[in-house]
């Protein structure tokens, strides 16, 4: 098998890990709360003055940071749990020969080479799928005793079901069209690097229209909503003009949700409605000041653009350390990608750190721009205190555990940042 081939298999196959794994991302919907009406009225009971001036842990629930400390350790484990089993499946696959019987399987029913490439990577997309559901369960089961899911079970794995059928699609096409290439230009890897951008670009502009409205209702914001002046006077200070759109968050939780979805003719703003219901006026303004900045700055282009280095960088990785593994007498360009997607998962999860520490600082920077066009630090305070409570997110994490899980700074930071007291976490 020659180094082109093998290098085609590393981008196809870590292909379909990814788009496995940003399945398994997603969160899963769940009903409101019962618990949560008392937990916000108690942020929403917390005097301004404290708020600016007091140590955080004063304010914040301490029985809930110890429930914060133990779910965070469920969450670290079911991931890997959830990684690796994934990662195991698909070594087994090649390495049991499994692969090559799953091959000739589907090759004494389809002839078209192109369509046998379909196939066979939309399976490999069901096996991962079905390899994690252990882990996914236990992660889904953990929601639901913190308080942070009350999804009904059946309803669960319907979202599964149709999360894993829209990855073994996607899968397919990439397989099909990778090794397509390589077997009829010696440039397939300056092409497949192109479409390989090119579909993480696409991914990212039809979420809000084709991907996300598949697990959410969303419309545009109301003009008869009591909020809309005040939005729209951020929107002014910002100088900008951004679609707000209103989504169904209630049926997943009532933990207060904003988004930015999107990028060009496709951007928008979308807010849960439990910001509306759960929290104050001059919160559901900070919300909405952070989703301006990411908006006014593209960060949801950036943040594609950044995780596509990282994945083409993981699969260089993967395909290395491939090649130095003996071929098995069964191999084939098909057969192999099992074993290089696995690779490559792996050097993707070393990658995992790089991307947050990228999160953390856009992250800042929106805190930042939030406060310059509201100058109400009481409310973004309150904001980071409510997401403490309600979330279960720990006010100062243990600094290996920010470094690989933190997509935002700790709490205690952000408070510290807004209030222009000394950071607790140092």
């Amino acid at each position: 098998m020659t180094t082109g081939g093998r290098r085609s298999l590393g981008i196809v196959a870590f292909a379909l890990l990814v788009f496995v794994t940003l399945a398994g991302a997603r969160p899963a919907p769940a009903a409101p709360s019962a618990a949560a009406p008392y937990v916000d009225r108690r942020v929403t009971a917390l005097p301004a003055a404290q708020l600016l001036s007091a140590d955080p842990a004063s304010y914040v629930d301490r029985g809930h940071q110890e429930i914060a400390q133990t779910l965070a350790w469920y969450r670290r484990s079911f991931f890997f749990a959830w990684a690796f089993s994934q990662i195991g499946a698909l070594l087994y696959l090649w390495g049991s020969g499994n692969a090559a019987r799953l091959r000739d399987a589907l090759k004494r029913r389809i002839r078209s080479p192109f369509w046998l490439r379909f196939a066979y990577g939309a399976a490999l997309a069901v096996v991962a799928g079905l390899a994690a559901l252990p882990a996914s369960l236990a992660q889904y089961r953990v929601s639901i005793v913190f308080d942070q899911s009350a999804q009904p079970l059946w309803s669960w794995l319907r979202d599964g079901i149709v999360r894993v059928g829209v990855d073994a699609l996607g899968v397919g096409i990439v397989v099909a069209v990778v090794l397509t290439l390589v077997a009829r230009t010696r440039a397939w890897w300056v092409y497949s690097t192109i479409g390989m951008l090119a579909l993480t670009l696409a991914i990212g502009f039809f979420d809000p229209v084709a991907i996300a409205p598949a697990f959410n209702h969303y419309q545009p914001l109301p003009a008869g909503n009591p909020y809309v002046p005040a939005l729209r006077a951020l929107e002014n200070a910002a100088g900008v003009d951004a679609p707000i759109y209103i989504g169904d968050a209630s049926r997943q939780t009532q933990i207060v949700t904003t988004r930015m979805l999107g990028y060009g003719p496709t951007a928008r703003i979308w807010l849960g409605d439990t910001l509306f219901s759960a929290a104050t006026a001059g919160e559901v303004d900070y919300a909405f000041a952070r989703e301006l900045a990411h908006y006014k700055r593209e960060d949801a282009l950036r943040t594609t653009c950044v995780w596509t280095l990282l994945f083409l960088l993981s699969i260089a990785a993967g395909v290395l350390v491939a090649e130095g593994i003996v071929f098995r007498g069964d191999d084939d360009p098909l057969a192999r990608i099992a074993l290089v997607a696995a690779l490559a998962g792996v050097a993707g999860l070393l990658a995992f750190p790089i991307y947050n520490l990228y999160s953390r600082q856009i992250e800042t920077k929106a805190d930042a721009y939030a406060l310059s066009i509201t100058h109400d630090p009481a409310s973004a305070v309150r904001s980071f205190v409510r997401s403490a409570d309600r979330r279960f997110a720990l006010l100062c994490a243990p600094r290996a555990a920010l470094l690989y899980f933190g997509p935002a700074p700790n709490l205690g930071t952000r408070i510290a940042s807004a209030t222009g007291r000394p950071d607790p976490c140092r």
